[in-house]
């Protein structure tokens, strides 16, 4: 019996001593280690709080509660339980997941281009086939973007961008006959030089897996786009070659269009709202009118403003 009371007393003691009010103090940092200023701590279940300093110290009297509730915007809330000798580790906030982001991009690229074949069909019966490739394509890109992310680190992108390109390279132009018998006879082969500029519309849609890493992430992309090209700038110059028709110069196509798939790898940068991103694209465009494809190769760099 004077076991138990002396227990009922201890335990009445701790009580009163806890009423008469703990002092807890401590410090408040992300999972990186830097300190957080402004975050509020919270005595849970009564009016009493005080807030980190610059150096993400806090000091608090408690009332009541043996718990504190640390809160700060874009981060996780945290309770922690305070011991009777008022000491706590330091409290370590975790930043909220965001599932949505949006926002504007510019920035300049460094093209590969190659047109691997284009066979169309003329109303003359003639054949058509042309190959090349561009090189020395340098340009710059604007457009808008979302990012939608079902976890943290996987998620959907779409975007609607601008590409405005100028080059310089190679291209071979074909063209083949067909006699009454569909035989087919060469009558053109000529390698032509060619510069001036690309207007490229193109609107990506892509699967997005990322690896988090303090203020910076690495990330791969994969999917597909759809997309418009002006290729009326272009000049062509012949350099040597064949044509038993006189063919001269070929006439740029202007406003085709295509669909495409593509994959990316890069990493960004975070700070302050802004986002900096350097990716390597690797993609492929396919046009509707004419058969055959044009793959791309190019570096990217891009100053973001994210609007959330």
């Amino acid at each position: 019996m004077k076991k138990l009371l002396l227990a009922i007393l201890i335990v009445l003691m701790s009580v009163a001593v806890f009423a008469q009010g703990v002092s807890v103090s401590g410090f408040v940092k992300d999972k990186d280690g830097n300190v957080i200023v402004g975050a509020t701590v919270s005595e849970k279940g009564v009016t009493n709080s005080t807030l980190t300093d610059v150096d993400g110290k806090f000091n608090l009297e408690l009332r009541t509660s043996k718990k504190i509730v640390v809160s700060m915007a874009g981060y996780q809330v945290q309770e922690v339980i305070v011991g009777d000798d008022g000491k706590i580790d330091d409290i370590i906030l975790e930043k909220k997941f965001k599932r949505f982001e949006v926002g504007v991009a510019a920035g300049g690229d460094y093209w590969s281009y190659d047109v691997n074949e284009y066979d169309f069909y003329a109303s003359d019966s003639h054949l058509h086939v042309c190959r090349g490739s561009f090189w020395d394509a340098t340009g710059g890109h604007a457009g808008l973007y979302m990012d939608f992310y079902f976890c943290k680190i996987f998620g959907l992108e779409l975007g609607a961008y601008y590409h405005y390109i100028k080059t310089k390279g190679t291209f071979n132009y074909q063209e083949y006959a067909y006699s009454q018998e569909y035989d087919k006879v060469k009558v053109c082969d000529i390698n032509y030089s060619v510069t001036g500029n690309v207007n490229y519309y193109e609107m990506p849609l892509a699967f997005k897996l990322r690896v988090n890493i303090k203020n910076s992430n690495i990330y791969a992309l994969g999917g597909g786009m759809f997309g418009f090209q002006d290729m009326s700038c272009l000049k062509y110059k012949a350099i040597d070659g064949v044509s038993e028709t006189n063919r001269e110069n070929f006439g740029a196509v202007n406003w085709q269009k295509g669909i495409g798939f593509y994959t990316a790898f890069g990493c960004e940068f975070k700070r302050f709202g802004m986002k900096f991103s350097l990716s390597y694209v690797d993609g492929g465009f396919r046009k509707y009118e004419i058969a055959g494809s044009r793959d791309y190769k190019h570096f990217r760099y891009s100053l973001t403003y994210r609007f959330r």
